[in-house]
């Protein structure tokens, strides 16, 4: 029995598992059931794109931003090939040469102009800021610093020893940090190479006025900070995906193989459907940037399903390493399973959540 009334979702004695699992407290031990999972992820997809939307005016993540931006520098190189190919066309068959280069320069320039345009309008968007480092790099960080400090008391707990310990930690991490971290650490990485590439791709961005000491500085500990959360969180998080992860990966290899097979079913049926220029130009239209041509919707629908398996992705490696809890104290290959579905049990889930302030602030961190 736990402080709040609650026991864990399976007796221990009913099953081969961590025991650190049900005899820690459960407001800090217990899972989400997976359809909520589902309406976590639909919840924070939403959030982030209309918080996009009101604040830059595009329906979309800031993954999505910085992957869709390689589009766009695609667009700006192949249009600068184009126009030299041209012109060496122009020199060597069409007459009149003069008339039709201007012609077609006017329109390349155009079509350049904008896109150039759409670039430097999305370098701006998945620049580093403060402010989204508050809504989502320091809820990741302040989330492992207080599931360090509830590790600290773990070998007082009933049946503790030091693998078990390490394996309550891991699960803690994997259940509430690891699926922020994961997304978080991917628009890191797209952030990081805009910055280090931005004088590489001649951005034209408007000169301002020199930045003052405080905004300078603010911005110096804004990039300081991601780069603080992404080394300690990941730290946390490396050694569990050798010693977890890819031992669970193999064993339930057949689970990797169905993922990737259900994601190369969504990639192949998105570039169907770039093919199709009546319903692009209507699904499209609130995802893709203006200037970007029909050309290259077949990138971009593959920039928007590598966003979705980024997204993704995580939650199978998380239900491996729950899966190392049952497999690795001798549960059964596929009891495994069942008993990592049940300890997911609704019920069990509302009852510890109603009576504990900890299950809520967990439920809410992880859900930034």
């Amino acid at each position: 029995m736990n402080k709040n009334g609650t026991t864990g979702p399976i007796p221990i004695y009913h099953q081969n598992a961590n025991p650190l699992l049900y005899t820690l407290d459960q407001d800090h031990m217990n899972i989400q059931p997976y359809w909520i999972m589902v309406l976590q992820i639909v919840g924070l997809q939403l959030f982030s794109r209309t918080r996009h939307l009101i604040r830059y005016g595009v329906f979309s993540t800031t993954l999505e931003i910085g992957l869709l931006r390689w589009t766009i520098l695609r667009q700006l190189y192949t249009i600068k090939v184009v126009f030299e190919k041209f012109d060496d066309l122009l020199v060597n068959v069409v007459h009149h040469r003069e008339f039709v280069r201007e012609e077609f320069k006017r329109e390349i320039e155009h079509i350049r102009g904008r896109t150039h345009q759409a670039n430097e309008k999305f370098f701006k968007k998945i620049d580093f800021n403060m402010f989204d480092y508050i809504i989502h790099g320091l809820p990741t960080l302040g989330h492992a610093i207080w599931y360090c400090h509830i590790q600290s008391s773990c070998m007082s707990a009933e049946r503790a020893t030091p693998w078990n310990c390490y394996n309550a930690f891991g699960y803690r991490l994997f259940n509430y940090v690891f699926v922020s971290y994961w997304n978080f650490s991917f628009v890191f990485g797209v952030q990081l190479i805009a910055f280090i590439c931005k004088d590489v791709h001649k951005l034209n961005l408007r000169k301002k006025k020199p930045k003052s000491i405080i905004k300078y500085v603010s911005y110096i500990i804004t990039i300081g900070l991601y780069l603080i959360t992404w080394a300690f969180v990941g730290a946390l998080i490396l050694p569990y995906m050798f010693t977890h992860i890819v031992p669970m990966a193999f064993a339930y290899g057949f689970m990797v193989v169905i993922y990737f097979c259900l994601w190369g079913a969504v990639l192949f049926s998105t570039q169907i459907l770039a093919e199709l220029p009546k319903f692009t130009h209507i699904v499209f239209y609130f995802f893709l940037p203006s200037p970007l041509l029909d050309t290259f919707y077949a990138m971009s629908a593959a920039m928007y399903s590598t966003a979705l398996f980024i997204n993704t992705f995580p939650i199978l490696l998380t239900v491996f390493y729950n899966y190392s809890q049952y497999l690795y104290y001798g549960e059964n290959f596929i009891y495994t399973m069942s008993n990592e579905f049940n300890s997911r049990d609704t019920e069990t889930y509302f009852a510890i959540f109603r009576n504990s302030v900890n299950e809520k602030l967990h439920s809410l961190l992880d859900f930034v």
